[in-house]
């Protein structure tokens, strides 16, 4: 019979799941997690906490209001999401290695799982505009993910019906092993219906709620980390607590990667879901600052480059908007964006060159040439 961590004396507190045993005739430890609570007393650790998140998250919003194209600059930061979701997962993609593959360039195997989470997390904006979190748009959206990468032999898009677990090869030394797949229809449900629930609940508390469920409840075989985090931004934007999706929280949660399996275990064993919560609200606030940073930043950089297109006829303040977003360009992108010839793309490319905002890079052979906005590189990078 097998032992392991689920089995030994760590869990001291079953407010949010207990220890169990499931399989024969060589049962295994699972953790068996208790419904999402509906009410939450917050210490006044956490309180502080959260009122700094909310703070730092309504001038991020209100940011996003007063930009004059706010969908350019989350561009860039669902990008950004997307860089630092997969890497938590061991990708080693690069913002350089990402515009490089959008203007023609390789396309890797990292690069690819960072450009399904963009399609993912586009695919997820569309829907939640009208309609709210379900199992079918999980699904959807878990193809998208692994659609073409590893794991896609993990049977994408399907509720799991067998078990897994992790940090280990074998669930007798693993370092959570989730509920078996028995239990994830009414663990699902449950997720589905407190997300839409109207509840006297802050909805960054409940956000953060929603994320632990679901990284404990690890729906499918693969992907689970990437999919739960890409929920958070679409629980936000669909509870408008987010005008446009400008939070790029995974870039946090990579940092602080180990302290984030920690908290959320530490519900598991311990109960001990202030510190989670504490950990979630600092991500919040600090990356909320970080892209209100970031989003002034990129708009003093729009209005330099408005300024030197100042009294030109051209269409080149079109090409401008979007460098802040995707820093590197090419002649045929210009051609297909504005409708024009080859040469009238160029030409517009040569003269955002003579003002100082483009400088062409080297072009691979056959492919269109290549153009990089040096200042705004360093603005979206840095």
């Amino acid at each position: 019979m097998y032992l392991c961590v689920v089995d030994s004396h760590d869990f001291v507190d079953s407010s949010f799941g207990r220890p169990g045993r499931f399989g024969k005739p060589n049962s295994y430890c699972v953790y068996l997690p208790k419904p999402i609570p509906r009410s939450l007393a917050l210490d006044e650790q956490t309180s502080a906490e959260l009122s700094n998140a909310d703070r730092a998250l309504g001038r991020l919003a209100g940011s996003g209001r007063l930009l004059k194209n706010p969908l350019v600059i989350a561009d860039l930061y669902i990008r950004r999401e997307a860089l630092s979701s997969t890497r938590i997962e061991g990708t080693e993609a690069t913002l350089d290695d990402l515009y490089e593959a959008e203007t023609g360039g390789a396309v890797g195997s990292d690069v690819r799982e960072v450009l399904n989470y963009i399609q993912a997390l586009y695919l997820g904006l569309r829907v939640v505009k009208t309609d709210a979190l379900s199992v079918d748009l999980i699904k959807h959206l878990h193809v998208q993910i692994l659609a073409g990468v590893r794991g896609e032999d993990k049977e994408p898009g399907t509720i799991r019906n067998r078990p897994n677990w992790i940090g280990s090869s074998d669930p007798a030394t693993a370092r959570f092993v989730p509920p078996p797949h028995t239990e994830l229809e009414s663990g699902l449900a449950d997720w589905v219906e407190f997300a839409a629930a109207d509840l006297m609940m802050p909805p960054l508390v409940k956000c953060a709620l929603l994320h632990y469920q679901f990284e404990t409840l690890h729906p499918f075989l693969d992907g689970n980390g990437r999919l739960g985090r890409l929920l958070i931004i679409l629980f936000l934007v669909h509870n408008e607590h987010l005008p446009v999706p400008l939070l790029y929280v995974s870039s946090y949660l990579e940092h602080h990667k180990e302290e984030y399996y920690d908290a959320l275990q530490g519900v598991r064993e311990r109960g001990d879901v202030q510190t989670w919560l504490r950990y979630f609200l600092k991500a919040v606030t600090v990356q909320a600052n970080d892209a209100v940073r970031r989003s002034e930043r990129l708009v003093d950089l729009g209005e330099v480059y408005r300024n030197r297109l100042s009294g030109s006829r051209s269409r080149a303040h079109e090409v401008v908007e979007d460098l802040l977003a995707s820093p590197m360009i090419t002649t045929q992108q210009v051609r297909q964006k504005l409708g024009i010839t080859n040469q009238g793309a160029t030409n517009i490319l040569r003269q955002l060159e003579s003002l100082g905002i483009l400088r062409q890079i080297a072009g691979l052979p056959g492919r269109s040439n290549r153009w990089i906005a040096p200042e705004a590189m360093a603005a979206v990078r840095d």
